[in-house]
């Protein structure tokens, strides 16, 4: 009794916001913090240290690494964003890999925010990790370079634009394409047939599809697998048909799984990749 407890979460706040007062004005993944090309907010000097994503206000790159770098992007990373997507020592010492649908931490890991699931747009990277780190060996032991991504763009002030295709996009993850009754968006009466649709393809030389997965409701739980999938096709298109009893609005989803080996009960290096698609139930 009588014991005083000081609840203190300044600096919390300010680990949270600091990203506002780090910005270099040039970089085009920090437009929205910059306006006539000056920053929003006071700008504070950026702390000596690592090269990592501008949100930190760390140094860049200066090339006296003399080894070899693979790097793992995340497409929807909020913690670590590339300053630039240029390594000094170029092509010959550095690949870069994008993850789409992929954040700082694995889809298990955030937070549940509305009735829609986390896991039905974000998808677990940790195979993309763990398949990497087999390639960043094979790199360094026997001179077998990996495989890196292309043709990813960054919109000024805006969105990453990923290519359509897996010979356009590279890199080792599938490629996934999802329909209800052939479009990204659909209306039906409670009761009808919903035909709800996947193109997936693995980049070439990145494995086999080995797992086509959907999640009708929301809840993250994809009750339903794909039966023809055996680990051998590098392409596939699949469907199902599915009823909505009640009428709302919901985003089915589907997660489509490849592996370097085609090895469908694989438990580790299982790369992963999602879709989503609009059903308006009335």
């Amino acid at each position: 009794m009588g014991d005083e407890v000081v609840v203190d979460n300044t600096q919390f706040l300010a680990y949270c916001y600091r990203h506002r007062h780090l910005v270099n004005v040039d970089d085009p993944a920090q437009a929205h913090l910059v306006v006539d090309g000056k920053s929003l907010y006071p700008k504070r000097p950026a702390p000596a240290g690592p090269a990592m994503g501008s949100h930190m206000g760390t140094l860049a790159f200066e090339g006296k690494f003399h080894g070899k770098v693979l790097t793992v992007q995340h497409s929807h990373d909020s913690s670590i964003w590339p300053r630039n997507h240029q390594f000094p020592g170029g092509e010959d010492r550095w690949v870069l890999r994008w993850t789409e649908n992929a954040e700082h931490v694995p889809a298990s890991a955030v937070p549940q925010r509305d009735a829609i699931s986390p896991l039905t747009r974000l998808i677990d990277w940790k195979g993309t990790i763990e398949q990497s780190l087999h390639d960043l060996v094979a790199w360094v032991e026997h001179g077998v370079k990996p495989v890196g991504s292309h043709g990813v763009t960054i919109e000024p002030g805006g969105p990453l634009v990923f290519p359509t295709t897996a010979a356009e996009r590279g890199g080792i993850q599938p490629v996934v394409t999802a329909s209800a009754n052939g479009g990204t968006r659909t209306e039906v009466a409670a009761g009808d047939t919903v035909l709800l649709s996947v193109e997936a393809e693995v980049p070439l030389g990145a494995g086999t599809i080995v797992g086509i997965a959907w999640d009708f409701d929301g809840k993250g739980a994809f009750p339903y697998s794909a039966p023809d999938v055996d680990g051998t096709e590098v392409a596939m298109t699949s469907s199902v048909d599915h009823t909505f009893a009640e009428a709302g609005t919901y985003f089915p989803a589907v997660k489509v799984t490849s592996h370097r080996d085609g090895d469908v009960a694989a438990v580790g290096r299982r790369i992963e990749n999602i879709a989503r698609v609009r059903v308006i139930v009335s």
